[in-house]
């Protein structure tokens, strides 16, 4: 049975909603919420309002879309979100926030739907989502299952990842990489050099002389430190581990 899915579009061109609408009227499965605002979007949301796919532009009055994705991508993980800006330029920076796409406008329909088609096919699958990530190491490609890995730890251009059991896998990817294939696994960039799994989290406790947190894993002594401002937005991700 495939699901229903609902599309939010944040825009302050009301054109841009009658033609996002019209675009899906003929899609049974999409049902779309129009916003004008930010503001709107994240009452709606805090009021239980379900929304899939987040079609969000970018230059917006009092909360920007950067800002909107930001709080998106903490407290509701599992929305998609798709950006649109008639400024090109702005690609790269909406890059940390794991966009299904970057839409230019004047916005390109057949793109647009072909993006919104993917996520859709993708959340209907009934194949499963493939558990291991390969890595590249002395020249060959080594494959890691994902619910063993623990933390991941940069050192130099190198990343290090501790497994259970006391294994560890040297890759070459960088710890941005990494943290991008592994964004629908719920890891969490804990420290510029540290990538935690969340699941992973055994406690965390309040370092009083450094003013910080460290944050106690399963299956390792290592302990990573975290900051005042880290521990509010890892609490808001993780609530019914916290």
């Amino acid at each position: 049975m495939k699901k229903d899915i609902k599309l939010g579009v944040v825009d302050d061109d009301i054109n841009i909603h009658k033609g996002i609408e019209n675009m899906c009227m003929s899609k049974n499965e999409i049902s779309v919420r129009t916003y004008s605002s930010g503001i709107s979007l994240i009452e709606d949301l805090s009021n239980d309002v379900d929304i899939d796919i987040l079609l969000l532009d970018i230059s917006m009055p009092t909360i920007n879309g950067f800002d909107i994705a930001e709080h998106v991508r903490v407290s509701y993980p599992s929305i998609k979100i798709i950006f649109m800006s008639s400024n090109p330029d702005y690609a790269l920076k909406g890059y940390k926030y794991y966009p299904e796409d970057f839409i230019t406008k004047p916005i390109n329909v057949l793109r647009l739907m072909r993006t919104i088609n993917r996520i859709i096919e993708r959340e209907n699958s009934t194949t499963p989502k493939v558990q291991k990530i390969g890595v590249r190491t002395d020249g060959k490609i080594i494959l890691v299952e994902i619910s063993k890995i623990i933390f991941i730890e940069k050192k130099g251009k190198k990343s290090f990842i501790h497994l259970e059991g006391s294994k560890v896998v040297e890759a070459n990817e960088g710890l941005s990489k990494l943290e991008l294939m592994l964004s629908e696994y719920q890891f969490y960039r804990a420290h510029q050099s540290f990538l935690i799994a969340t699941e992973k989290i055994e406690e965390i406790e309040i370092d009083n002389f450094m003013r910080s947190y460290n944050i106690k894993l399963v299956g390792t002594s290592m302990q990573v430190s975290l900051s005042r401002n880290k521990y509010k937005e890892l609490k808001n991700l993780i609530k019914d581990i916290i």
